[in-house]
């Protein structure tokens, strides 16, 4: 019978902690509590021309996708999110979403100074430096 008072003591003094415990979740989730909004818009280079294939991906989050052969995107993000947009020769571009649904078209400027440094093969990569054969495309 000892023990049996010693058990409920302490899974009475375990409630009022998780009580505790369950509010805090709660005030952290009322302050974070941004709504989730599906973001749209178009990557173009600065001559207009659509970026297939760039990746559009929320800062900070494994939240991305990449764009459509007519340089379109849609992804759900939270209303204060920050995109990265990015595409091999251009430069990385960051857009606050700021609850905006329709991002409308996002110029990247072309980067052609890190183009020159990696050479794609069938089976890999190698450095430019390091490429000892011919290549016919």
């Amino acid at each position: 019978m000892k023990y049996l008072y010693i058990i409920l003591l302490g899974l009475l003094a375990l409630v009022p902690a998780t009580y505790a415990e369950d509010n805090r979740s709660k005030e952290l989730l009322s302050k974070q509590g941004t709504a989730d909004i599906t973001v749209r818009g178009k990557i173009i280079d600065q001559e207009g021309e659509p970026l297939p294939g760039a990746t559009v991906q929320q800062k900070d989050a494994n939240n991305g996708t990449i764009t459509d052969i007519d340089g379109n995107f849609s992804l759900t993000v939270p209303e204060d999110a920050v995109l990265i947009v990015s595409f091999i020769g251009f430069q990385s571009a960051e857009v606050n979403v700021n609850g905006t649904a329709d991002m409308g078209s996002i110029t990247l400027v072309e980067d052609i100074t890190k183009l020159g440094e990696v050479v794609v093969v069938g089976y890999g990569t190698q450095r430019k430096v390091d490429l000892t054969g011919s290549v016919a495309i």
